[in-house]
């Protein structure tokens, strides 16, 4: 009987929306920090989808392992790009499934805004 083997992934999602000046916030339409915690709760709902749908030691988890944005030199900046590191971890027999629920739930949560997943 074949085996699953553990997979562990990384990716990159890189999410841009509009910089702009702390004090002029109403000038800012899609801050990149926002459209990121819209794909971090993306990404919780998929991960209780998982739950749901596989059991045992082999159920996918997406953690996010990074978040990066904006500079120390300019904390009153609302910057144009946030970036998310992750890590996916499935077995083989479900990563390409996996992979298209991660997805569909960023592209979802990101609201239009453009995102690249490296």
């Amino acid at each position: 009987m074949p085996t699953s083997k553990t997979l562990i992934s990384t990716f990159k999602i890189e999410i841009t929306g509009q910089s702009g000046h702390g004090s002029r916030p109403h000038e800012i339409k899609t801050p990149a920090i926002e459209r990121a915690y819209e794909v971090i709760n993306a990404l919780n709902y998929v991960n209780n989808k998982w739950l749901k749908i596989y059991s045992g030691p082999t159920t996918p988890k997406i953690y996010v392992t990074r978040i990066q944005a904006g500079s120390r030199n300019t904390p009153n900046q609302f910057p144009g790009k946030c970036t998310l590191m992750l890590e996916l971890c499935t077995d083989d027999s479900r990563h390409k499934y996996v992979l298209l629920d991660l997805k569909e739930a960023v592209e979802n949560a990101s609201g239009g805004t453009s995102f690249d997943i490296t």
